[in-house]
């Protein structure tokens, strides 16, 4: 066998001998051009190369690993998949029952029929209500009035008086056994309790002492002068009490008919036993009473 010379001119080793072997130039570019295809497909060079640098801009690897770890550890999967299960859901709440119940034309023709937009807007507008709160009385926060002689109609339409309101008193009615005494002079003083305009009317009345008895003859009781509300210059003010005066009525003297018939027809005797004699002479102290004041109705 004749050696084989390389272009050197030197003999050609056995190793450096490739085998023959028909190379297929079609195959080759047909393997080419299919992968080609693929990386085509999957990700062309700017597409990759956007992705990485939009990737590095958001967040490092170290930054994603720390946040896959959290992320497992505050969400497992199977430990949802046992909580929640679709089939047992679905068990619980079936759409089509849902869908039976309410539909999106059921529920919205029974709003039409409850609430219709033109007639809400006819029964509530702004003007309505307006004029629906201009007829709704309020509480007045006035004092109440006081009586007056033909009575008054009410001036305020709108307001109505509140559940515990109060009228003042007309009348000043005072009984204090320590104060409403008749004194060894036969006078007492009384303060009223509201201060009158006009000197009112008044009523005393004899009461039962705190102790003792009442004596068999009555009280008689006068007002003998009036406690004004003093003022500079006068008139004085408002009438504020009284000074009251009492007497007790006494029995007539007694005189004796044998008297009486011995002298000139005993008619001397009786004249003069009954001459200046006072039937309310006797002292009222001690007196206890009570004093009614009233506001005149013939002052307004």
């Amino acid at each position: 066998m004749p050696q084989i010379l390389n272009r050197s001119g030197l003999p050609i080793k056995r190793d450096q001998i490739a085998p023959s072997r028909r190379v297929d130039v079609d195959e080759i570019e047909q393997t080419l051009a299919t992968q080609q295809n693929q990386i085509n497909q999957k990700a062309n060079a700017s597409t990759v190369g956007g992705l990485a640098t939009a990737v590095n801009s958001k967040a490092s690897q170290s930054s994603v690993d720390t946040l896959a770890g959290t992320i497992a550890g505050k969400a497992d999967t199977t430990a949802l998949a046992s909580k929640a299960n679709v089939s047992d859901l679905a068990s619980k709440a079936d759409v089509s029952a849902l869908a039976a119940k309410a539909n999106s034309s059921d529920v919205t023709n029974a709003l039409a029929t409850k609430a219709d937009a033109s007639a809400l807007a006819a029964k509530a507008s702004t003007s309505a209500l307006n004029a629906l709160a201009a007829t709704v009385p309020v509480i007045a926060d006035e004092i109440p009035q006081p009586e007056t002689t033909g009575g008054q109609a009410g001036l305020e339409g709108m307001k109505v008086p509140g559940a515990r309101h109060q009228h003042p008193r007309l009348t000043s009615t005072t009984g204090n056994p320590a104060s409403h005494i008749i004194g060894a002079t036969g006078l007492a003083t009384v303060a009223f309790t509201q201060a009158f305009d006009a000197f009112p009317g008044t009523v005393f009345t004899e009461v039962p002492p705190p102790t003792g008895v009442m004596p068999a003859q009555p009280a008689n009781f006068r007002v003998e002068s009036w406690i004004r509300e003093t003022m500079t210059p006068a008139p004085s003010g408002k009438y504020v009490g009284c000074v009251v005066r009492a007497w007790r009525g006494r029995n007539l003297p007694v005189i004796s008919l044998l008297t009486g018939l011995l002298s000139l027809l005993g008619v001397n005797t009786i004249i003069t036993a009954l001459t200046g004699f006072d039937p309310f002479g006797a002292p009222a102290t001690g007196t206890t009473f009570t004093c009614v004041a009233v506001k005149r109705s013939d002052v307004v």
